[in-house]
């Protein structure tokens, strides 16, 4: 206790004499030992000069076990880092890097609450907070403009850590989204690499409890664990390179696989019918050689289509697609695409579930009847013969909803994503005679997003599927 509650402990024991004397080492006054008696001018200079050998020999005593507590301190976390560059070097994945952050600075110095966000360009990446029941969670605690307050401004300037040790006396402190009642705060910036900042936060709810001695020793291994940080960086980005390798290799094998054999069909067919006119031309009748011909013209129709399905891809991409975005009436684009779809399957059955009117939308009307073609071939080719297609229309409060359900075998759930890819074709049982490319749906997401829309599917394995695509009402 210092020397004024002592003192005030001595009058509330009734004490009528006392003896105060400092307790030095190395020069300094570390302390004082008070001893009180009952009586009236108990102490004497023999009193005094005893017990002063005595307190020379309890500071000394102090001193040494407060420099045997410091040095084993010190051993204690020349240990933990050591443990911690092996632990950190055994994984090169952020997320890990960052939790085994936290676990670390928790031996170091003991918190509430912590936590560790990545910021890439002023906006936060990513979070990892750990409460006090140790649960993890990856809500970030602060803002996004985190960087642009004076306390967090000020620890990236001098890229050294920040203590406040009473949150209640510091005009600078602005409590985290928490609502927690955090006194005490250490604020460590861990990596600062131009845009890319990681600072770790440690709360204590009692104030008062950190000090710059912790706020040293917390300082003590962010060095070595922005060092892990950005390895983990570096490997994150060789890891999305190469994936992305990977997938542009996918590509062009999907891409040569499909294109040779939506080439080699029609070709094949081409060339074993013209061979059968060059050759038996005198010996076949009309009725033979136009087939023959028919076949002919179909087959160059089918590779005219896979070319320019090919091209227009590439201009899609390519950002090279003109589109005239102007108020459009949804119901004469329905009308002319339904048709179309009509006179390509002859004999199928589409069914119309709109609303008694239907609003203007904002669209390239060729390009969002394209995209509603692609959608009702889809479905037909996909559903057995004789099934109807259903064409339901929705109006929200921004956008119109146009879904198209067929009957088809439905979509399993691992197959989803391909969907909307290029040649994302999967395997299912596809009506007799018709074939396709697999990029239809992925045309049709290209265009609509152009057009500020959005696509979607839910399908259900045995009961069919439902494509929806919207696009933004002209009169709001």
């Amino acid at each position: 206790a210092d020397p004024a509650t002592t003192s005030e402990l001595v009058r509330e024991a009734g004490a009528r004499s006392a003896l105060y004397l400092p307790l030095v080492a190395s020069g300094e006054v570390i302390g004082v030992l008070a001893t009180a008696a009952a009586a009236l001018s108990y102490y004497s200079s023999d009193h005094q000069q005893l017990l002063q050998a005595f307190a020379n020999q309890a500071a000394v005593a102090i001193e040494r076990g407060r420099l045997y507590g410091l040095e084993q301190r010190r051993r204690e976390l020349a240990e933990l880092q050591q443990r911690m560059t092996q632990t950190l070097g055994s994984t090169l994945e952020l997320d890990d890097v960052l939790r085994q952050i936290l676990g670390y600075a928790g031996s170091v110095v003991a918190s509430d609450w912590s936590s560790v966000h990545v910021l890439r360009a002023g906006a936060i990446e990513t979070a990892v907070i750990r409460g006090q029941d140790g649960a993890e969670t990856q809500e970030p605690l602060h803002r996004a403009a985190i960087l642009t307050e004076p306390l967090y401004s000020q620890m990236c300037e001098t890229g050294a850590a920040t203590v406040v040790s009473d949150t209640g006396r510091e005009p600078l402190w602005r409590p985290p989204l928490s609502d927690l009642p955090i006194g005490s705060w250490i604020g460590v910036p861990l990596l600062i690499d131009g845009d890319y900042v990681v600072i770790m936060d440690l709360y204590s709810l009692t104030r008062g409890l950190y000090t710059q001695e912790e706020a040293d020793a917390v300082t003590q291994f962010s060095q070595q664990v922005g060092f892990a940080v950005r390895n983990a960086r570096i490997y994150a980005r060789e890891h999305e390179a190469k994936t992305r390798l990977e997938e542009l290799d996918q590509l062009r094998t999907d891409f040569v696989s499909t294109v040779s054999h939506e080439l080699r069909t029609p070709l094949t067919g081409i060339k074993g019918f013209t061979e059968t006119l060059l050759t038996y031309w005198d010996r076949l009748d009309d009725d033979r050689k136009h087939h023959y011909l028919d076949r002919i013209y179909g087959a160059s129709r089918r590779l005219q289509r896979l070319v320019q399905d090919l091209l227009f891809v590439s201009r899609v991409e390519g950002g090279t697609l003109p589109l005239s975005v102007r108020r459009v009436q949804l119901s004469d684009l329905i009308e002319s695409a339904v048709q179309e779809v009509k006179q390509k399957y002859r004999g199928q059955t589409i069914l119309l579930e709109l609303p008694g009117e239907l609003p203007l939308v904002l669209a390239d009307a060729d390009r969002a009847q394209q995209v509603l073609v692609n959608l009702m071939d889809n479905g037909v080719k996909y559903s057995p013969e004789g099934c109807e297609i259903l064409l339901r229309g929705t109006v929200g409060a921004d956008t119109v909803q146009l879904t198209v359900l067929d009957h088809g075998p439905g979509i399993r759930p691992q197959d989803m994503p391909r969907l909307f890819t290029r040649f994302g074709k999967i395997d299912q049982v596809i009506r007799a005679g018709h074939v396709g490319t697999g990029l239809g749906l992925f045309v049709a997401k290209q265009l609509v997003e152009q057009m500020n829309g959005s696509i979607s599917v839910q399908s259900v394995v045995g009961q069919g599927s439902e494509f929806s695509f919207t696009l933004p009402r002209a009169d709001q």
